[in-house]
């Protein structure tokens, strides 16, 4: 007699399949690993950390100030300088203020700003908490 011969494939195979699918479900992007426009309209649950100006110019050709309310994007976002002097509303804690992009930041990740020391002091209340969670936009 024949031994009877599954047509199904393993349940490991199944579970490696499947788990490799997830690398094809990633957002397309763009040149230098920007996201898409439509990506581009909101970022919620976002890191904000704060920086300290310097008298150096900054990638967008002007000096930030400790007062400013400036924001230097992610390494993605930046996308080689497109959006430098765009201004983005921030939010965080029922707190909302506008911010002009000024730099980048490497250091962050896919959706984080780093905020002059003013603006996260505005939407913190201070320094304090070193990184919060917001949402930013884009404004028109």
């Amino acid at each position: 007699m024949f031994a009877a011969r599954s047509t199904m494939p393993s349940f490991a195979f199944l579970l490696i399949a499947i788990s490799s699918l997830s690398v094809y479900a990633q957002p397309l992007r763009g040149e230098h690993g920007a996201r898409a426009a439509d990506e581009q309209d909101d970022s919620t649950n976002a890191r904000f950390t704060f920086f300290y100006a310097s008298s150096e110019l900054n990638s967008c050709g002007s000096v930030d100030h400790d007062t400013d309310f400036s924001v230097h994007i992610d390494s993605d976002e930046w996308d080689g300088g497109a959006h430098c002097n765009q201004t983005v509303t921030v939010q965080y804690g029922g707190k909302s203020a506008s911010a002009k992009i000024t730099d980048q930041c490497p250091g962050c990740p896919l959706g984080g700003l780093d905020l002059t020391v003013e603006l996260f002091t505005f939407l913190a209340g201070s320094t304090e908490p070193g990184v919060i969670q917001g949402s930013w936009f884009y404004s028109s």
